[in-house]
């Protein structure tokens, strides 16, 4: 079985520990590899063009040749004029992308002393990089695809004789939601060129009042190629896709894994 991510060396090349011993002027070189590869060919915010600009050392800026602008290692991204050294925001950040189950706001706030108004702004901006930079370009190759419902029911009453069955539509709760999640496979040549490659790709997720013909049509025709290897379960939702895509299922109620290797497990 593959390695967790989470558990390789990989997962360690950076620490906050690190991070929290670096003076400002290592965290701003720090950031000045992170976006541009260091300090001597530096892509223009304006203009685009990678070149050596004028450096201007005693405001930390540049000056590009080809457009005059003027600009940061921070212009152009969610740490533009900023009021707190680098150092701080590079913690923050570091604090944040750690946390895989998350981390609240408060909780940022006391890890790297910010005011609690700060460290929400801070959250949000992180999270509004993260859905910028989303690749929206549709899945093809082998994409896995699935849907769970969320909210399905709430808790049972203590006594028998006053729980109510929740499998009947009149008694659903009405804030039950279905995500629907689609999940791109890493192709045998990307695979055998690095051994990173392995698992899903890229994926897409969206949430809907259910798991319908209708809802799965129009979600795999927004974000799926047509003619593309679709993995699914048993469920007659995708039944609809057969004409437009190469559909293969997975009865899960008699196995995860056919004999012929469907599975959808990724998107599971």
């Amino acid at each position: 079985m593959t390695q967790h991510f989470l558990l390789s060396s990989k997962a360690r090349m950076l620490s906050s520990y690190e991070i929290a011993q670096l003076s400002e002027e290592e965290a701003y070189d720090l950031l000045c590899e992170l976006r541009w590869g260091g300090k001597e060919f530096i892509t223009c915010p304006k203009c685009g063009v990678q070149h050596k600009p004028y450096y201007i050392s005693t405001r930390k800026q540049w000056r590009c040749k080809h457009c005059n602008h003027t600009f940061s290692v921070t212009s152009g991204t969610i740490f533009a004029n900023r009021k707190k050294p680098i150092k701080v925001y590079l913690y923050a950040l570091m604090e944040w992308v750690n946390a895989v189950k998350g981390l609240s706001s408060l909780q940022l706030a006391r890890n790297a002393k910010l005011n609690p108004r700060t460290a929400f702004v801070l959250s949000h901006k992180f999270r509004k990089a993260l859905l910028e930079s989303r690749d929206m370009k549709p899945l093809s190759g082998v994409v896995d695809m699935d849907g769970t419902y969320v909210h399905p029911a709430p808790r049972k009453a203590n006594k028998k004789a006053d729980r109510i069955d929740y499998r009947l539509k009149g008694n659903q709760n009405s804030d039950k939601r279905c995500v629907m999640v689609t999940r791109e496979h890493y192709s045998s040549e990307e695979k055998a060129s690095n051994a990173l490659h392995c698992g899903a790709k890229r994926s897409h997720v969206f949430v809907a009042h259910t798991e319908s013909q209708s809802v799965v049509k129009n979600f795999a025709d927004k974000f799926i190629k047509p003619n593309t290897q679709i993995n699914t379960d048993e469920s007659t939702a995708y039944d609809v896709l057969l004409p437009y895509y190469d559909l293969r299922t997975v009865n899960h109620k008699e196995e995860y894994r056919s004999d012929l290797g469907v599975t959808n497990n990724q998107a599971e």
